[in-house]
């Protein structure tokens, strides 16, 4: 069976990647959608935020369609923002390419919306797809989906950042892995 999976599945997976590195779409229509949660520390130092996403994109809509939303539990450094969530239907930017390092599928999402109904916000969102979630434990430690979300108010200030010192924790470059939920890309 191990055999079969190297050399069966490992071009198939090569195959959709190069699909998916192609600057042009010519003809594939790429979809991103899941959702997840991601939460670092406990008690009152706890930091929670849900998400979801479903992204649609092909020739005719290279920069994606679809919407973005994300709610802010808790966040004890930035308790303005505690309970907010952040809503868009209006995708400005959709790259998705293949991972510089392991078999995954990166992906970034640029949207304008409203925070708590305001208009005019904006987010950066950078995700990381590595398939199905694995059973293997002997897997690396960074080999799961990721996220890391960039939030900018209406004056395009960088107002809030996953990354940022005290937040979460940077696991797979400056993206926080999923503690539940998936991200999948689909490309057809």
């Amino acid at each position: 069976m191990t055999f079969s999976r190297t050399y069966i599945f490992g071009p198939a997976i090569v195959a959709i990647l190069a699909v998916v590195a192609t600057p042009c779409l010519a003809d594939n229509e790429i979809t991103v959608n899941g959702g997840g949660i991601i939460k670092e520390g406990v008690g009152t130092n706890l930091n929670k935020i849900t998400f979801s996403v479903n992204v649609y994109a092909d020739d005719d809509i290279p920069e994606g369609t679809g919407h973005f939303q994300a709610r802010f539990h808790r966040l004890p450094l930035y308790p303005e923002l505690e309970m907010s969530r952040f809503f868009s239907r209006e995708i400005t930017e959709f790259t998705v390419r293949p991972c510089t390092v392991g078999p995954c599928i990166f992906i970034k999402i640029s949207a304008e919306g409203r925070l708590d109904g305001e208009e005019g916000w904006g987010v950066v969102i950078r995700l990381t797809d590595f398939g199905t979630p694995p059973n293997e434990k002997g897997l690396p430690l960074d080999y799961g989906d990721a996220i890391r979300i960039q939030l900018f108010d209406p004056g395009d200030n960088h107002v809030y950042d996953t990354a940022w010192e005290g937040e979460f924790s940077r696991e797979q470059s400056w993206r926080h892995l999923l503690d539940g939920g998936n991200v999948s890309v689909h490309v057809d």
